[in-house]
Order: structure tokens, then sequence, then C-alpha cells
């Protein structure tokens, strides 16, 4: 083979690896721009929502999910539960077994790549430390959702870089979170907005929000609503009962 020969096969297998790493690399990012769908709660469990429990992250998880939305507290005895109530932690229904901050640790382990969106049910200071207590890994699978200026400002403090801001606890927080998005945008992963809003307050976010944060709307439980949300806005969903 001559050298004018050898330089032009060099040549073209130089150009197909640049072409395969920038196929590579935009099929990636495009497949993170695919709207995501969280488990609410930890999803449906044998037709009861809200349970929170470690059998409704099963089985969300065996359908394809990914992301899990959980209510966290932390008990009197300064142990994180998932639920709503500070002594009863989760609602423990027939056949559950009740998260606690132990068993979804050693759950998320046993799963690299899930994450777990916290919805705080009690005080927002005693749930950071008691995620600062969990191991190096996981606290990297834990998004904190804030839902204003001072839930921001003490994950911050604490040290949490995975941050939501959810827009559906505090309605009369609405301009000062607006206005907290605009100054900090980037310190957040996503928004997440009710979707009875997503004419309104979405609207106004829509036109701040720069390609990096993605939009949620909660809570869709009809297929043909997810379906229209996810085409038309690029959004992704919280739900209790579909699939990814």
């Amino acid at each position: 083979m001559t050298t004018s020969k050898r330089r032009k096969v060099v040549t073209v297998a130089v150009l197909c690896l640049v072409c395969a790493a920038s196929f590579t690399a935009v099929a990636w990012h495009f497949s993170e721009l695919t709207p995501a769908t969280v488990a609410h709660a930890g999803g449906a469990y044998k037709g009861n929502l809200y349970t929170n429990s470690m059998e409704a992250l099963d089985n969300s998880y065996r359908k394809g999910f990914r992301h899990f939305e959980l209510d966290l507290l932390v008990n009197q005895e300064g142990n994180i539960v998932c639920g709503y109530h500070s002594k009863k932690g989760t609602r423990n229904d027939p056949g559950t077994t009740p998260c606690t901050g132990k068993l979804l640790q050693d759950w998320l382990l046993a799963r690299p790549g899930t994450s777990i969106i916290t919805d705080t049910k009690g005080s927002t200071k005693q749930l950071y430390k008691a995620i600062l207590k969990m191991s190096e890994p996981v606290k990297e699978q834990i998004i904190v959702q804030t839902y204003k200026k001072s839930d921001y400002k003490a994950a911050k403090i604490f040290g949490f870089d995975r941050l939501y801001l959810s827009f559906y606890r505090h309605p009369d927080k609405e301009e000062e979170n607006i206005a907290l998005l605009k100054e900090r945008q980037r310190d957040f992963e996503a928004v997440v907005i009710p979707h009875r809003k997503i004419l309104t307050t979405g609207t106004k976010i829509r036109g701040l929000i720069e390609k990096h944060t993605d939009i949620y709307i909660h809570t869709i439980n009809d297929r043909d609503t997810k379906r229209r949300i996810q085409k038309k806005y690029k959004y992704g969903v919280y739900t209790d009962t579909l699939t990814p």
C-alpha cells in the first residue's frame, strides 16, 4: 500500500471514529431529554395508593421506574420513616413492609441509577440531618425537593447538590419561588408543578427554564393526559398508577 493510500485509510478511519463518537454523544443527550415518569409515593401497590412501602418500591422498579418520590419524615427516635405521621410512620397497609431509612438505604445501594425524591412531611432540618447520616453513595441518589426559599437555603447549608423546586405546597410563595428560579435556576435539576397550574404557573416558568432544568407535572393518572403532556410540552410527570 502506498503512503498516499495509507493516509486516506487513516483519514477515513479517524472520521468514522469522530462520527461514531458524535452519534453516541447525541444519542445519550437525547435519552437524557426524554421526559421521565416518577412513581408518586412509591407508586400504587395492589390498588392502594400512598403506601410508601418497600413493596410499592419493588413493584414500581419491576415496572421500569427509576425515579421515586416518597413522603419522608423523622420519627421521635430520630430515624427516617416513610409516611405522614411522626408516630405511625407509614400506613402499614396489610401485606406491606413499612419503609425506614435503613431499609431504604439498603434498597438504593442494591439499585444504582435509581433516585429518591423527598416529599418532606415533618421538620425539614431534621430530615436533612438524618439523610446526611446515610452512606455516601446513597446520598448521591437522594434528590431534595424544596418548596420555598428557606428550604432551598437550608438544603444548600447542609450541602445538598441535587435539588427540585416544587410549586405545590405554598401557593402564597409562588412569586418568591419564581424569583428564586430566576436567580438560582442552575441549582435545580427540576421544577415540579401541579397539573391544575400547567397553563398558569407552567406558562410563566416555561419562559424561564433552560435546557438543563426539567419540568414535572403531578399527579397524572390518566394515560392520554400523560401522553399529551410529554408530547406537547416535553414535561415529565409524577404518577400513582401509570407505567413509565
